[in-house]
């Protein structure tokens, strides 16, 4: 239940203070987190950040998996650029993301020369986890820049957080 935020030595040589955040969201329980963790980030470095939709196989609160519509990925960038906005962070947002999710932020994160990734934590159960991975085990595999996996908001009551 804490952000976590992991820092390889790979010889990245950002040092300096964050100005670039690339953040990465699903549109599900991970948003309001994500942006928290961005906000209190780039409200203290002056940074901008970069939106990303990652649109994945995602499970509903039944378990069904599905997969957001490309309309449904617009509007989760748009309110997630407004919010980030309205709390005084200068924000632009990247087209959807679609298959190969954790290359694409990686790259994206490379390209646009990005100091630190924020992502959301799903908190997929064992079993979700063996399915569907980890994308941000997997960016942090991937990618030579620090990642922050934020805090998830506890889900509504009634929906099982999973044991991942």
């Amino acid at each position: 239940d804490r952000p976590v935020l992991v820092a390889r030595d790979s010889g990245y040589e950002g040092s300096g203070p964050v100005r670039r955040i690339l953040l990465a969201v699903a549109g599900g329980e991970d948003v309001p987190g994500s942006v928290a963790a961005a906000v209190a980030v780039a409200q203290r470095s002056s940074a901008e950040v970069l939106v990303l939709h990652a649109r994945y196989v995602l499970p509903d609160a039944t378990g069904i998996p599905f997969v957001d519509s490309a309309s449904d990925a617009q509007q989760v960038v748009t309110r997630t650029v407004d919010a980030l906005r309205k709390a005084g962070v200068t924000a632009i947002a990247h087209a959807p993301l679609g298959v190969g999710v954790a290359r694409q932020i990686a790259e994206e994160a490379t390209t646009w020369n990005a100091d630190l990734i924020i992502m959301g934590s799903r908190r997929l159960s064992d079993l979700g986890s063996l399915f569907l991975g980890g994308v941000s085990h997997e960016v942090m595999h991937r990618s030579d820049r620090p990642v922050l996996v934020a805090r998830r908001e506890d889900p509504p009551k009634g929906v099982d957080k999973g044991n991942g």
